[in-house]
């Protein structure tokens, strides 16, 4: 028996859209903080550097803060947390956007019989999921980065 539409929305569709917009949130966390602790660190710097001139442990301080920095900006090169973040929540809101207007009938989905909107909304969703392991599986590729 062929998958109804509110199966298919159920267990495919809402699915994705949780999926993609738990892994958006959870790179964008990965990423702000990365960027919060590259900010502290590198401001950090000359800040000890003036305060502690005279002090025989500012250069090993400052030396292990600007590692710090370092590793956390090659993390994120390395990760590409930004890059994952931006992809994961354009198709949360692509997916989400052809579920509303498939149940409202609008766009791509207006003028069509049920049968018709079904599979509208299987190809299109379907695509945006395909298009989405397409492209990550560039992002690696890009520059010869991993994921």
């Amino acid at each position: 028996m062929p998958l109804q539409p509110d199966e298919y929305i159920n267990s495919r569709l809402d699915d994705q859209i949780s999926w993609y917009d738990k892994k958006s949130a959870t790179q964008k966390k990965w990423y702000y903080w990365s960027k919060v602790v590259t900010l502290i660190c590198t401001a950090s710097i000359p800040v000890i550097s003036v305060a502690f001139r005279h002090q025989s442990f500012t250069v090993v301080i400052t030396a292990v803060i600007a590692a710090i920095a370092t590793i956390t900006e090659g993390l994120l090169t390395l990760t590409k947390w930004h890059e994952k973040w931006i992809a994961y929540r354009s198709n949360a809101e692509a997916l989400k956007h052809e579920k509303y207007s498939y149940l409202t009938s609008s766009g791509a989905y207006s003028n069509l019989n049920n049968n018709d909107k079904f599979h509208t909304l299987v190809d299109r969703t379907e695509n945006i999921i395909s298009n989405e392991n397409t492209n990550w599986a560039s992002l690696g590729k890009k520059k010869g980065n991993s994921i």
